[in-house]
């Protein structure tokens, strides 16, 4: 059969339902029926020797298939005879669970062609291998490829839109021990909430067309390990600097990779952090500059910053800490705050022991350090100052030393304040 295409075969005019698949020959255009048992498993005929493109299964009619253009909705849903999948140049888009579950193919490859691939179309699909979307492609919808493996990914040069959590869970080992990035073209101009939830992807570069806006698509989704994040220099609107996004003038720091494992370091035009910016990030330490103004509610909201050896200092610049900013943050144990407004549960839950509150405090929220460790605080701001249930399930041997000239703080023992009853006032300061 070396010699003949598919429109030359035999049409199997009686398969089963389950087993019957449609193909087009790219050639000739003919539609033509060929029984699952018949691909890869012929001696004569070898699914790679030809052009053909898979259209669908259980049509009724030639044309109801050849109108279209597009492989149907659930077409080859839970089919485990398909090994391998290639769409061809007849082929405009994918519909809704086309290829969902239905077994682990052993390749996929496209034509020219597609523009639309449909929400969870290869969900569940296993490795997929080495994959290029075309350039005709410019939509890919909500968990298209959930579960999907890559040996590598490329995704077409005029994609404009990825669905929400379209590649969450994906395999992207073979892409990191590769070292590898997978690059959002310059076309892509949205992208959906936890594009990336619990991947492997690790490294990331990022197109001109990306915003603001669409940092949230690969931001904020718990168990994300992108590492690292590269913005192209065209971009309008973002950059990129030691692996984590800022505006484009490097003023507002903007998303910090949950999984970034290094030194966090601000540049000295940074002037805020973005709510939500450090969201889960897990820096080694985090060093702040002089100059910086606000740090945003739940910027490094549950992540980790250090070690128990790890102090935070912040800088006199500072104008205010958001509510939650290191809310269930593990590492750091002392921080120094010099000026500001300090939100509510800014320290919630942490591992904090030891902290000094500068003059220029104007206040500290309400339930602020409520279930940290905290043990010792120094602080240089009257009691009035400070809200209800400030510390609230704080360690039962916490010490607080005030201003011996303050007259809101009254000197003694297992006194109770803001929610501890038990706490040592030492007027020394």
């Amino acid at each position: 059969m070396a010699d003949k295409t598919i429109s030359q075969l035999d049409e199997i005019t009686d398969p089963k339902a389950d087993d019957e698949l449609l193909f087009l020959d790219s050639n000739n255009s003919n539609l033509k029926k060929v029984k699952l048992e018949d691909l890869g498993g012929n001696d004569d005929f070898d699914r790679h020797d030809y052009p053909f493109t898979i259209i669908g299964k259980g049509a009724s009619t030639a044309s109801e298939v050849l109108d279209t253009g597009v492989i149907s909705a659930s077409a080859f849903y839970n089919n485990s005879a398909v090994k391998g999948v290639h769409i061809g140049s007849k082929v405009t888009g994918i519909g809704n669970k086309a290829f969902f579950n239905h077994s682990k193919p052993d390749g996929l490859t496209f034509s020219e062609g597609v523009t639309s691939i449909g929400n969870q179309a290869f969900y569940l699909n296993g490795v997929l291998g080495k994959v290029r979307l075309p350039d005709s492609l410019t939509s890919i919808g909500n968990l298209a490829f959930m579960q999907a493996g890559f040996t590598d990914l490329k995704l077409g040069q005029n994609l404009t839109t990825i669905g929400n959590s379209a590649f969450s869970y994906a395999d992207f080992n073979a892409m990191n021990s590769a070292g590898k990035s997978l690059e959002i073209p310059d076309s892509v101009t949205s992208i959906g909430s936890d594009c990336f939830r619990y991947s492997t992807l690790q490294n990331l570069k990022i197109g001109k067309g990306f915003t603001s806006a669409n940092i949230r698509g690969i931001a904020g989704s718990p168990g994300s390990t992108i590492r690292t994040v590269e913005i192209s220099t065209d971009n309008p609107s973002l950059s990129s600097l030691s692996g984590c996004v800022y505006d484009k003038n490097l003023t507002t720091l903007s998303y910090v990779p949950e999984s970034f494992n290094a030194a966090l370091v601000l540049p000295s035009t940074c002037t805020s952090i973005g709510n939500l910016g450090g969201y889960r990030a897990q820096p080694t330490s985090l060093t702040l500059n002089e100059g910086l103004l606000s740090i945003g509610s739940l910027a490094f909201y549950y992540g980790s910053i250090g070690t128990a050896s790890t102090a935070i200092t912040f800088p006199t610049s500072l104008t205010g800490i958001g509510n939650a900013a290191f809310g269930r943050c593990a590492g750091f144990r002392t921080i120094t705050v010099p000026n500001g407004a300090i939100g509510s549960t800014a320290f919630y839950f942490t591992a904090l022991r030891t902290g000094t509150l500068g003059t220029g405090v104007t206040s500290v929220g309400n339930s602020c350090f409520a279930y940290s460790n905290l043990e010792r605080l120094n602080c240089n701001i009257p009691l009035t100052s400070i809200g209800a249930g400030a510390f609230s399930y704080t360690s039962s041997n916490l010490v607080i030393h005030a201003r011996a000239s303050d007259s809101t703080w009254t000197a003694g023992t297992n006194l109770s304040i803001k929610g501890n009853t038990s706490v040592d006032v030492i007027k020394d300061l």
